[in-house]
Order: C-alpha cells, then sequence, then structure tokens
C-alpha cells in the first residue's frame, strides 16, 4: 500500500529519490504488501520499472516544454531548500579545481564537503556511505588548510636574509620555509679570517657548517695536496656533511669517525654552524625535515664525490690523451672541448688541470708551449699548492648535460607553443627551425624527438644551403621571444631560473662564444644575457 502522506510525487519517504510518484505505475509493481517507508534495497530492485514507465509522466517527459521543466525545478526546491546547499556546494568544488592558489583551492573544496554533509545527513533514510567520506574529505582538508596557514606565516616572520639563504641553499631541497626556520633557531653565525682551520684531518668533528660567503680549501692525501676549493657564492656550501650522515647512522653509542680531509679558508668566510645535539633534537621532532636533511645532505655528497670522479677522469684524459709532447693538434684539443661539455667542466676548473701538467692558460688556447722543464715544474708545484681555482663569486654554469639546471640550457625538453599554436618540443628545436627558409626542414626538425640530434643533422649540405640570410641580424629578438614563450608557459623551468637570485648565469660552452662563455669564460654569453634579463623583468 502507499503511504496515506502521498500527494502525487511529494512523498518525501518514497517519490523524492525517484523524481515521480509511483502511484502511477502501481498496477506494474504489485507492491501491496510493502512496508512503508521502503529500504534502499527495496528502491535499487523498483528503479528498473520506474525508468521504463518515466515517459507518462508528464511533468519529467523529454518533450516537456522549458516552462515545465523550471516549474518542476522551483516545486522540487520549495519541496526540500536543503537540495540548493548540496548544488552550491559542488559549485564551489568546482571553481577551487579552476584556482591557482592552493589555498583557495582546498577553502573552496571544504566548503562543497560541508555542503555535502549537510546535504545527506538530512535525507530519510540516512544514507551513512558518503557522509563518512566526505567527513574524512574534510578534515583532510582542514589539515592541509591549517599546514598551509602555518607555513605561509612562517614565510612573513622570514627575514630577508633567512629567505636568501633558503632561496639559494635549500629550494630544491624540497624543505618548506617553516622547516627551515626551525633549522634557523640552532643554527650559530661565525665570521672567521683567512688562513683559519676549520678541520683538522684525524679530528673527531660534532658538528657541520654552511658555507655562506668566502672560499675554503679541501686537502687530504699523502702530501694534504689542496683536491677541492669549496665557494660559498655558490649553492652546496655544505661542510661536514658526509661526517654528519655517518654519525647519525652508527647514533651516540658508538665512536665517531675522524675527519679525512682538512678545511681551511682562503679568504675570509661567514659560515653557519650546527652542532650534532642542537641539530638532532630538531631532527627527532620532525620526521618530514629529518628525512628531506639526510636525504638532501647525501645528495650534496653524491654530487661532490662524482664531481671529483670527472675532475680526475678529465686529468687522466689530458695527461695520456692530449698533452703529450709541447704541441696540442686539433683533434685532440676537440676531444678534450666534447668531455668539457658532456661533464660541465668549467673553465677555471680546466685552467687548474692545464696547470698541473705544466701548461699556462695562454698555452693551451694557442695549442703549444714555450716554457723549458723548469719554468714548467714552476707551474705544476703552484696549481698542486693553490689547488683548484674557484670561479666568480655568484655565478651559475649550466649546459645542456649539467645536472644543476639544464633546464635553462636551449635542449631540455621543455615544449611550448609560440604564436601560431605550434608545439614545439626545446628551445633548441624552435631556434634550429628558424635558421631556415625551407618549410620542409623546419617540419623535420620540429619533428625531431631529441634536440641533441640537430648538431649532426645541420651539418647536411640540404641544410646549410637554406640559411636565412638575415639570421645574424634576427637570431638575438628570435631567441629573446622563444625564451619568454618557454619560461612563461613552463611552471617548473621559471621556478628554477626564479631561484637562481641574482647570480650570473655562465653558459658552460667551450666552443661557442657567441651564446656562451666559450672556453675561457672570456665569451659573449648572450644567452646567459637573455635569461638574467627575463628573471629581473
Amino acid at each position: 500500500m502507499l503511504p496515506a502522506s502521498c500527494t502525487l510525487g511529494r512523498c518525501p519517504s518514497f517519490c523524492q529519490p525517484f523524481g515521480s510518484c509511483p502511484r502511477t505505475f502501481q498496477a506494474s509493481f504489485q507492491t501491496s504488501e510493502l512496508d512503508w517507508p521502503v529500504s534502499y534495497t527495496q528502491r535499487r530492485n523498483l528503479r528498473p520499472a520506474i525508468r521504463f514507465h518515466r515517459s507518462r509522466v508528464p511533468h519529467v517527459g523529454r518533450r516537456s516544454s522549458l516552462s515545465s521543466i523550471v516549474a518542476h525545478v522551483v516545486a522540487h526546491v520549495k519541496h526540500d531548500p536543503v537540495c540548493l546547499v548540496y548544488h552550491t556546494g559542488t559549485l564551489a568544488s568546482f571553481t577551487g579545481v579552476l584556482m591557482k592558489d592552493i589555498l583557495y583551492l582546498r577553502l573552496l573544496s571544504l566548503f562543497g564537503s560541508f555542503c555535502s554533509l549537510t546535504f545527506w545527513a538530512t535525507r530519510r533514510p540516512i544514507i551513512w556511505a558518503p557522509i563518512f567520506w566526505g567527513s574524512i574529505f574534510g578534515l583532510a582538508n582542514l589539515k592541509m588548510i591549517l599546514q598551509i596557514l602555518i607555513e605561509r606565516a612562517a614565510g612573513q616572520r622570514a627575514s630577508p636574509e633567512h629567505r636568501l639563504i633558503y632561496e639559494k641553499h635549500l629550494t630544491k631541497s624540497g624543505m618548506s620555509l617553516r622547516q627551515f626556520l626551525s633549522l634557523m633557531k640552532k643554527a650559530r653565525a661565525i665570521t672567521v679570517p683567512a688562513g683559519h682551520r676549520l678541520r683538522q684531518a684525524s679530528e673527531v668533528s660534532k658538528n657541520f657548517m654552511l658555507l655562506l660567503d668566502g672560499e675554503v680549501a679541501a686537502s687530504w692525501g699523502a702530501n694534504m695536496e689542496i683536491k677541492r676549493v669549496i665557494d660559498g657564492g655558490h649553492a652546496g656550501g655544505w661542510l661536514g656533511e658526509m661526517g654528519f650522515i655517518t654519525r647519525w647512522t652508527r647514533g651516540a653509542a658508538r665512536p665517531a669517525p675522524q675527519c679525512v680531509a682538512e678545511l681551511t679558508t682562503l679568504t675570509p668566510c661567514n659560515l653557519l654552524v650546527w652542532e650534532d645535539a642542537d641539530l638532532r633534537t630538531v631532527l627527532d621532532s620532525d620526521i618530514e625535515l629529518r628525512r628531506i636533511m639526510l636525504l638532501f645532505l647525501a645528495e650534496t655528497r653524491f654530487r661532490r664525490m662524482l664531481s671529483r670522479s670527472r675532475a680526475d677522469e678529465y686529468l687522466s684524459l689530458m695527461k695520456s690523451v692530449v698533452l703529450k709532447g709541447s704541441n696540442v693538434s686539433d683533434i685532440k684539443r676537440q676531444v678534450s672541448r666534447e668531455f668539457r661539455l658532456k661533464h660541465n667542466i668549467s673553465p677555471w676548473e680546466h685552467e687548474w688541470i692545464v696547470n698541473k701538467l705544466g701548461w699556462k692558460a695562454d698555452d693551451w688556447i694557442r695549442g703549444s708551449t714555450s716554457l723549458d722543464p723548469r719554468e714548467s715544474a714552476a707551474v705544476k708545484l703552484e696549481a698542486r699548492r693553490r689547488g683548484p681555482i674557484a670561479p666568480e663569486p655568484g655565478i651559475i654554469l649550466f649546459n645542456d648535460y649539467s645536472s644543476d639546471f639544464s633546464e635553462l640550457a636551449p635542449a631540455y625538453p621543455a615544449p611550448f607553443d609560440d604564436e601560431k599554436g605550434v608545439t614545439w618540443a626545446s628551445l633548441q628545436h624552435y631556434m634550429e627551425a628558424q635558421k631556415y627558409i625551407d618549410d620542409q626542414l623546419r617540419e623535420e626538425i620540429r619533428s625531431l624527438p631529441d634536440a641533441l640530434a640537430l648538431t649532426g643533422m645541420a651539418e647536411e649540405p640540404r641544410f646549410a644551403e637554406s640559411v636565412r640570410p638575415d639570421w645574424k641580424d634576427i637570431q638575438e629578438s628570435t631567441m629573446r621571444r622563444a625564451l619568454k614563450w618557454k619560461f612563461d608557459q613552463d611552471p617548473w623551468c621559471r621556478m628554477v631560473l626564479k631561484s637562481t637570485g641574482s647570480q650570473r648565469l655562465l653558459f658552460n660552452t667551450p666552443d661557442d662564444y657567441y651564446w656562451g662563455a666559450g672556453g675561457d669564460a672570456k665569451g659573449k654569453n648572450l644567452l646567459g644575457s637573455l635569461l638574467e634579463e627575463l628573471r629581473d623583468a
């Protein structure tokens, strides 16, 4: 039997979930023995019959006029005003998806969850599944909103000096500004003069440091030869990171290891120092910060070992292949340039290795040396005493092969659209294609999957015959336009560019003295200049 309160589609216990009254289809259901209100299972069993006969109901028919549909919606809203709350929440959640600010997205999603909970809590009978999951999503959003607000409040409290340190040294670590400020509370700032010994070989240290500015020489080996110069003007100026990781993994119960290298300041230096006990307190209180910090220090150590390995390999290459006798052929010089490019060997590191072999930088450029054995020995001795030549402070070296900041290089795979809506796989694809007149050659270049394959293709005669006569006049403006498209359309590349701060960008290409710095860092470096111009705009 139908409930006595049924008034043709207005029964809240049965009709409302279907949008129509079962009284119209009573003969089809044979439901005289049903108990009201019906259960969820019973409603599911009745739905096929209702869908089958729905076309018989005038106010929900497929050919209903717009006015009848509006009248039906108005009547439904009057009967159940809470449905407006549900639709409002759904619209708010959809609007949040379109927001770029993550805080607004979370707030609108939380509002949508609240509206959904209100709607389902007023249904009769109550369906608990959407209430349960809506509560879970709402609580998760609330937690993330509080975390975002705390981090943004911490960002407002950060001083310009702290913010500069964070952006320079820890942006890529994944550490939040709030976590960085908790580290800074335990840091001790010190200033030391030139010639000060920060670490002595075989001593047991209980701290580690971050070099903010200045130069520190690292010496090890039987003769305590300077093997590395750490510059505070660059990211990654950590000192004693490997010892700290070893002490952390061993724990306080086991004895701390002895230092292998000796650290001596070459210039006046400013440093931040963390004692082991203080740092353990901070890291033990924040598991996520501990994970980020240990992984970041391990990655820093790995990069240094890789850089040293490449330098040793380059020294071996120069000693066994290139510098034999007093002359260097063009083929051997090309071997050296290719190695420097693929391993991002800086011009200063190249000069130091050349000096260690008894040559001067000018001799290498000429391809021959006129030094007698005594002068050559003096150059070698000075190179070993001085250690690697540090670049000028505040310089970032990058190229297509560099492990850091390769996003700035032309061959980095960052697709973008030009003014005609054509998609280019990289900046190198676009620049190389604009160089030629033939549209077929342009399309062939655009379809290449790898930008590094363009080098060999461009040497073919058919490409040389199609070069634009005005290319030298327009290549700078073309590069400037393409750089803007790339960094405007790729958020990650834009973030990497902004993270360079005010440092000088040097495109480290030994063969290119126009776009890059050349083999001696005296090239025009136009690509680096255009990137700095775009960054500071």
